[in-house]
């Protein structure tokens, strides 16, 4: 009693000789199938599956990154056979078996070849699947009784740690955060059991910081050994890089955690690391789970492995499956995680450097994915995000603007968002954050980043107050040279106003276009273009303006009949005099009427070359996509 918690070894997984399950997540399903050792072998005749049968053999050596979770050893003196805490373990046992004997019938199913295989439990994604049917309310019910055995055993035997873990998981899946709150606030298990507990609780609320501080306390608390394996993302990472991560030290595995971390993290204006918080709950609810009885039956290590990669299911539902061509039939218990989830592991280019990484080195909805984190304030999923990140020279200051649009399922979006802007040099090196509550789905933020010359990583994030869809684009910003005769080019909306000023060039200032700023660089096929830049020269510029395909020259001749100018590359130039302002502002702005080109890329570029100066010139890539554009709603 009251020791501290060791380390077990590391130990290979253990594959399914006997009564087994075979857990299948799909999407917002998570399908466990109770199956006999004899109906997997049934199921493996299938051609289909054969390829995930043979997967247990890599499997089990990657296994060796794993260990199975053990729970703190503090059993108080009134645990045994009649006490208030081995009632408390019957009724969780009986509750379990309720729940799974009352499930309600999925009509869900899982395609023939599973994602990923943990022994026998099957991994599949599908986040747009049907989500399950709610809870029926004798659940709740049955809950709440089993809540109540709960804290009676906690008086009577407050130091016991399984009764602490069993309170806050089921207070946490009830939503009941009164009862769990008041679990943690009175927890006298073993302390750092009690701090990791706490940080599960808070993260479940949402409270980033909060549960921050309660698992690096957990972690303070635990054995050296403990503490380096509970931070092991070998899991989260592909084969190769986890080889690679598992051969270094404790301390070089967690300062490369720490820089996934800082990288990985779905928001970063919001303080602390969900993302973090997330690896460490997982483990927590592992611990809490471990011999004890769960909906689908007896604890599996198995259960563990999916669970620390995929995160655990907060619904169940059952479903008939066909295993073979005779018709033999097994009745599935069905998982259900929450949805929508996103691969938020950065590439391997990223993790080198992150600050030439495009939003390509970021998948959150890649098809095959190592981890999945569904972040709780995100209920509406992470969706692609539009924007720009336009520089403008105030002495030798540089101003950002960073402009967003929110697309994918947030398209038809209504209301307002909260939208940030956020810099930093590297994890725990935050430069500058910009919150603003209340903006439009389509707008731009202004920061001034003061003076840098070395190179930040820009964060433009969204977060829609109704349906709560976010958006994030991430990559690298320098500061504009302290010289620069020219800023970089802002695109804009067209006005009705603009379309008879087509072709010619006005002065503006950066103020009266914020309002019209695009959320990203994609035009429409034959769609007017309007775009502002800002000319720190003197006066007397010539401005000459290119237009250039770079994946496609078809159907881009009338774009040179436009301008009047074509050439060999099939593009078309502008050359105008240089507006300048009566009262010197920098500021500039011109709309063209585009015709019709095929979709891809092209190259805008604006050069001016003033007397005596040599030629300043800035380019964008805009994009020419096969529906309507985002940037451009």
């Amino acid at each position: 009693m009251g020791s501290n918690p060791t380390l077990s070894v590391l130990p290979q997984r253990r594959l399914a000789t006997g009564g087994g399950a075979a857990r299948h997540f799909r999407g917002r399903c998570a399908y466990l199938r109770i199956m006999t050792f004899a109906q997997l072998l049934i199921a493996s005749r299938r051609p289909r599956r054969l390829l995930a049968l043979v997967a247990l053999l890599p499997i089990a050596a990657e296994a060796q990154a794993q260990t199975i979770p053990v729970p703190p050893v503090t059993v108080a003196p009134a645990s045994g056979a009649g006490s208030p805490v081995a009632y408390a373990r019957q009724a969780q046992a009986e509750f379990e078996r309720a729940r799974r004997e009352g499930l309600g019938f999925s009509s869900g199913g899982a395609t023939s070849e599973p994602d990923v295989q943990f022994g026998t439990i099957f991994y599949w994604n599908n986040n747009n699947d049907v989500p399950p049917r709610p809870e029926v309310p004798e659940i709740g019910v049955a809950r709440r009784r089993l809540l109540e055995s709960l804290r009676e055993a906690s008086l009577a035997a407050p130091t016991d740690d399984w009764v602490a873990g069993q309170r806050v998981k089921y207070s946490v899946e009830g939503k009941d955060f009164a009862s769990a709150n008041a679990a943690i606030t009175g927890c006298r298990a073993t302390p750092w059991w009690c701090d990791a507990l706490t940080g599960f609780v808070k993260h479940a609320q949402t409270d980033a910081p909060g549960a921050e501080r309660s698992f690096n306390a957990a972690l303070s608390k635990m054995p050296e050994a403990q503490r380096c394996d509970w931070q092991n993302i070998a899991p989260w990472l592909k084969k190769a890089d986890s080889l690679v991560y598992l051969a270094k030290s404790c301390a070089d595995r967690i300062a490369f955690s720490t820089r996934l971390f800082w990288l990985g993290k779905p928001f970063a204006h919001i303080d602390g690391n969900d993302l973090r918080n997330e690896l460490l709950a997982r483990r927590t609810f592992n611990t809490i789970e471990v011999s004890t009885a769960t909906v689908y039956g007896p604890w599996r290590q198995d259960f563990a492995d999916s669970q620390l990669r995929y995160g655990w299911p907060v619904a169940w539902s059952t479903q008939n499956t066909i295993v073979n061509n005779a018709g033999a039939m097994v009745t599935s218990t069905i998982g259900h995680e929450s949805t929508p989830s996103h691969d938020f592991m950065p590439s391997e280019s990223a993790m080198a450097n992150p600050f030439t990484a495009t939003p390509a080195d970021y998948p959150l909805n890649a098809r095959y994915a190592q981890m999945r984190y569904a972040p709780r304030y995100a209920r509406g999923g992470f969706q692609d995000l539009g924007a720009q990140f336009v520089r403008f020279r105030r002495g030798d200051t540089t101003l950002l603007v960073g402009t967003y649009v929110l697309d994918g399922k947030a398209r038809y979006e209504r209301g307002k968002t909260r939208a940030a802007l956020v810099l930093e040099r590297g994890p725990s090196q935050r430069v500058s954050r910009t919150v603003k509550e209340g903006q439009p789905l389509r707008g731009a933020i202004v920061v001034d980043a003061g003076v840098f010359r070395d190179t930040l990583l820009a964060s433009m994030e969204v977060l829609s107050d109704t349906r709560r869809f976010a958006g994030r684009v991430r990559t690298g910003v320098t500061g504009i040279e302290p010289t620069a005769m020219l800023s970089d080019l802002l695109m804009l909306a067209v006005r009705v106003s603009d379309a008879n000023a087509a072709g010619l060039a006005g002065i503006a200032t950066l103020e009266s276009v914020l309002g019209s700023a695009l959320g990203g660089t994609d035009i429409g096929d034959g769609q007017s273009l309007s775009f502002y830049w800002e000319y720190y020269g003197g006066p007397g510029a010539t401005v000459t303006i290119s237009i250039t395909p770079t994946d496609t020259i078809g159907g881009f001749r009338r774009l040179g009949s436009l301008f009047r100018l074509g050439g060999r590359d099939g593009g078309a130039s502008l050359r105008i005099p240089d507006p300048a302002q009566p009262d010197g502002g920098p500021g500039r702005r011109i709309t063209l009427t585009m015709p019709e080109m095929k979709p891809g890329r092209y190259r805008l570029a604006v050069e001016v070359a003033s007397p005596g100066a040599a030629a300043a010139r800035r380019e964008l890539v805009l994009r020419v996509p096969e529906g309507p554009p985002a940037a451009m709603r």
